[in-house]
This record gives C-alpha cells, structure tokens and sequence, in this order.
C-alpha cells in the first residue's frame, strides 16, 4: 500500500472538511424529516466514501429500528424494519459501542435477511451508536468503502464525529416537532375551553336583567376557560325571585359538568320554589343533587335567595360560603345578614336547613360572591378577604349605575396577578323607591294624620303584615294623640313635631320627637303598668304591647324623643 503524499493527504482533509460543513448547511436547512434524513444519507456517503449508508432510528412504538438507507427509495418503498436486538445494528443500539467488521457477511449477528434485500452483499461494514448525551438516537452504518478494503480508524473517527453532527441536528429536529406538537395541543386544548366555555354560558342566564322592581348584575371570570362556578336567578312567579351563586368543588371539566348539572337542577325545580316551601324545596335539591354528585366525591358552596317583592321578604341560605351582603338604604353601608353558615350542599343527605327571613327594606343592594373573589391575591401579597371586599365595595358610590361594573374593574386592579379560582359576583338591586326618611310639621290634628301616613308608608315598605301594621298604627295613633293633648296642650300653640323610621335586617323602627313637656322611661313605665288609672296609662300599655320595645327619653337641646321598634323576623 502506498502512503499519499503529505499534500495530497491535507488536500483530502481540507476536501473533508468542505464536505461536512456542506452536510452541515443541508442538516440546518431541511425543510421536512425525510429531506433531513435524504441530506443524512447523502452526507455520510460523501463523508465516508463508501457505496451505501444507512440511519436507524427506534419505532418508539415496538422499539424496531426502522432502517433508512440509500439502497432503497424508502420515502416510498417504506423502511426496512429491523427486530428489537437483531442485527449489528441491533447490537450497537443496545451496546452503544461502535463496531467495525471487515467482512459483515461472516459476522456472527450479521441479519441476512436485509442484506439480501439489498442485492448488495455486505462486506467491510462499519456500525456507530448516534449518542446525544446518554441517550442513544439510533445507529449508522458505512458499507464498502469504494478506495479502501476496509474502513480504518481515522475512518471510524470521522464517522462518529459526523453521527454526532446528526445526533444533534435529529435531538434539534425532534425538539422543534415536540414544540410544534405542543403548540398544536395547546390551540386545540384552548379551542375545546373556547367550545367548552360557550357550552358552559348556555347554562347561565345574561348578567343583566329586570324583574319588577329588581335589577340583577353578574360576573363570571372562570381560572382556567372552564370550572365549577355559577350564578343563577329563575322567576317562578311574577313577585318572586330566585337567585344564587354555587362554587362546585374541585377544578376543570368535572367541576364544569356538576355545574352543568346544578344549575340544571335548579332551573327543573324554581316553578316549585315559594316562601312557605323554600326550606323543603333545598332539602329536595340538595337530596337529588347528592344521588347524582356523591359519586364523584364532589360538593357544591352554595348561597341562595329568593326575593318576594309582594310580601317585601327575603329568605336567605348559605351552604359552605359567605353570607349575602346588603347596603343600607340610610347610610350606604355594607354589612353582612346574619345567616348562619351551613355544610357543603349535595354532600349528604338532609332532612332540614336553616333558611331566614329578612325584610326587603333592610338593603337597597345584595350581594352573594363565591370564595374565588375574597381569596385572590392583592398587590398586597395578601388575600382581599371580606373586609377587603367591604371595603371596596363602600369606595364606590351606589346611586350611579355604573357602580357594579366599576366594582368589578377595582377587584380585578387589586389582584397581584389575576384569578387564581373562580370569582363570581352576583348583585340584586331593589329600585323601589323608599318613602321619605323623616316628616316634619307643627303638630297639629291634621300633621298628626299625616304623620300616621308616614309610618303607614314604612310599614308597607317593611313588608309588615297587613293586620300587624293596623295594630302598629293604633300603637303610634296612641303616641301621636299624647303628644298633642298632653305634651303640647291643646290649649297651647302647636310645637314642633318631627318623625322619622328605619329599618334594619330585623327590626322597623319609628321614631318621634317633640319640644313639649317629655316624660321619662321610668316615667312611662309606670304610667304603662295596668293599675295605673292615671289618663294616658291604659293607652301606654297597649303601645307596649303591639311593639317589642317602647323607650322613652329627654334631652335639653333636641327635646323629648320616642323610640317605637318591631321586630320583624
């Protein structure tokens, strides 16, 4: 054998390395993974000067190799398919060490079947793993060399630094198919929330809507497209009001359905929601949403209302979440009903649940929320919370009719880094127009009449009954007379009457104030007690009976007051 000369062999290497940055160019530029594997191909037979080349990369689904080579149009023949462990091949992909046989044809795990596929017997033969770090890609293979007997070491080197040149280029490739994979899921997983959402919104009524004199308002903002979160509102009668929000445990397309069936549920059900039945009717609810819920281990927070705007009732429930708010008519505060915080609804079986009643007149606004509102994050670092909620709510003003809306864009400003659950609020306004809050005039027979109006007005507003209010006005006829014939005198010129009412979540009180000769608690109460044959005593006795509380008092600079309250739930 003769030894080329000195410039001849750095002319070859200079040829190599041309050759592989060429191959290099190709791999970086192809388009598709059968271009890339075609450049492969190409590439090592241009490298290796040798008759064929070969790359075999894993079926990941069988672990075959499936054997590309530039002895077959595989692009439409399909590749050969090589047995888990067959073959040379076979060996350096388990083995990862490279193997270099002079004549393939008497070696030992030669696979002869392919070979005499390929009408090209095998002769020198050399097989390198295609490793990128620990992981083996597939295996290479060089067959005959077409200047040579066989291939040498230096051979085997530049094989092996070409694999790696595909080891990279293929670890590349499949993290870009990988990247593009997950992109497509990514927009078919967004396509099915959008779908999923849409599906969702059917289930929910539009977030603005009138009943009678009420106004409703929703927001729905679910975490992640779909979820477990809900509002509700149904008329079962032209008076009545059904409305809510329910917070299903749990997270994604299985909270979605049990809301799905929740609401579902509810709508079933609201023609048979009255205020005498509203006990029983969520003790059915919850038993029938149990049956179909307990399987999946699931649970719903749920805050129901059902206003009565005949009987100007409210009868509230709360399973698992906060208590509705409400915003005083007088001052514009919020502040919480007092409704006592049950279990989870449709979690167990129930024979009976707490349900109260509250007057209509106790709020000019009420609000039921799910936990995702008051648990979001705040710039802060801390949850909002219910106070914070409060807060925010007290910073807007009520009478303007964008407040809801601007209470919602405030929430969403406040978060550090937007919803982390579910967040829905639910707002009910009542745009009955309260009486006016005080009357004034001298007092005289006809002010008096027209004071027994006024409290006559705060009592229909109050959703007293009917034969209550009549006993309440003999009760303030009875206070009204004294004050003009005793107080005053009838004698003397008309004082100064004033009268004022309010009504909480609980109690309607009037009150009546005068710059005439007062009497005081004390003073009232023995003229009230029934031995008592002083004029005026039998009357005082009856003015505590139709009330719950009578109190009496004096003051030098805004005269004699009394103070008439009726509980009223």
């Amino acid at each position: 054998m003769t030894t080329a000369p000195p410039d001849s062999s750095a002319k070859n290497r200079g040829l190599l390395v041309e050759t592989l940055l060429g191959v290099a160019a190709s791999l970086s530029a192809s388009s598709d993974f059968d271009t890339l594997l075609a450049n492969i191909l190409h590439g090592a037979r241009a490298v290796m000067r040798c008759a064929a080349c070969s790359i075999s990369l894993p079926d990941t689904a069988t672990s075959d190799l499936l054997i590309h080579s530039t002895q077959r149009d595989w692009r439409k023949e399909g590749p050969w398919r090589l047995p888990k462990g067959q073959g040379i091949a076979g060996r350096v992909f388990e083995t990862r060490e490279p193997v270099n046989t002079a004549d393939a044809m008497q070696h030992a795990e030669h696979y002869k079947r392919i070979g005499a596929e390929t009408g090209l017997p095998a002769q020198a033969l050399l097989t390198i793993p295609l490793m990128d770090g620990a992981s083996c890609r597939g295996v290479m293979q060089a067959m005959d060399p077409r200047d040579r007997a066989q291939f040498s070491a230096e051979d085997m080197h530049i094989f092996i630094a070409f694999g790696s040149l595909v080891s990279v280029t293929l670890g590349r490739r499949q993290a870009e198919e990988e990247s593009r994979a997950r992109a497509v899921q990514e927009a078919e997983r967004r396509a099915e929330l959008e779908l999923a959402r849409q599906v969702q919104a059917t289930f929910l009524p539009e977030p603005d809507a009138e009943h009678g004199s009420l106004h409703v308002q929703a927001f729905l903002e679910q975490a992640t497209g779909i979820g477990g979160d809900c509002y509700f509102f149904h008329a079962p009668q032209p008076h009545l009001l059904l409305a809510g929000v329910g917070d299903v445990t749990g997270k994604g397309s299985s909270a979605a359905l049990d809301m799905a069936r929740l609401t579902t549920q509810i709508e079933l059900a609201a023609s048979r929601c009255t205020p005498e039945s509203f006990n029983t009717w969520l003790v059915e609810l919850n038993n029938v949403l149990y049956e179909a819920m307990h399987a999946d281990d699931n649970a719903v927070a749920l805050t129901a209302l059902l206003f009565d705007t005949a009987h100007r009732r409210v009868y509230a429930a709360a399973f698992a979440q906060h208590p509705p708010l409400c915003r005083d008519h007088a001052t514009g505060t919020w502040r919480e009903v007092a409704c006592p915080r049950q279990g989870f609804f449709g979690q167990r079986r129930l024979s009976a649940c707490n349900v109260i009643t509250i007057p209509l007149a106790a709020g000019s606004h009420w609000l039921v929320h799910s936990d995702g509102i008051t648990e979001a994050v705040a710039t802060n670092g801390g949850q909002l919370a219910r106070d914070g909620l409060v807060s925010l709510l007290e910073s807007h003003d009520w009478t303007n009719p964008s407040a809801f809306d601007l209470s919602v864009d405030t929430w969403r400003k406040n978060l550090a880094s937007g919803a982390t659950d579910d967040a829905t609020l639910l707002l009910i306004e009542d745009r009955t127009t309260p009486p006016l809050r005080e009357f004034a005039a001298l007092c005289t027979a006809e002010s008096i009449r027209a004071a027994r109006a006024f409290f006559e007005q705060w009592g229909r507003f109050a959703g007293i009954p009917q034969d209550t209010l009549l006993t309440l006005l003999v009760g303030c006829d009875e206070i009204l007379t004294n004050v003009i014939k005793h107080a005053y005198g009838l004698e003397k010129p008309p004082g100064p009457l004033w009268c004022g009412a309010e009504v909480s979540t609980s109690v309607v009180r009037f009150i009546i104030r005068h710059h005439g000769a007062g009497i005081t608690q004390e003073q009232a109460a023995a003229q009230a007690d029934a031995r008592s044959r002083e004029e005026g005593g039998l009357g005082l006795a009856l003015v505590c009976r139709v009330f719950s509380r009578v109190h009496f008092s004096t003051n030098a600079e805004r005269g004699s007051e009394i103070v008439l309250e009726k509980v009223l739930v």
